[in-house]
């Protein structure tokens, strides 16, 4: 982008849902849960309570309508500032 400036950028670490075959462990378990698990383990092991973050990007590999506003539904869940 033309005139942009350059934004510093970090990447903290990552936590995850350990795999599971299909229909398994998670089959009662929807995207907003287990999302929110993550993210909450992420603000727990990096001490980020309350913290303002510039951005935040998250998803689901397959969606059901209803999580429209996932990423931002799970944020408003895992204790960072909204």
């Amino acid at each position: 982008l033309v005139g942009s400036a350059v934004r510093r950028v970090a990447i903290l670490g990552g936590v995850r849902i350990p795999f599971a075959r299909a229909h398994g462990v998670y089959s009662s378990v929807g995207n907003r849960e287990m999302l929110t698990a993550v993210l909450s383990a992420l603000v727990a092991r990096f001490e980020l309570q309350g913290a303002r973050l510039g951005e935040l990007a998250a998803g689901a590999v397959i969606k059901h309508p209803r999580d429209y506003n996932l990423t931002r539904e799970c944020v408003l869940s895992c204790g960072l500032d909204p």
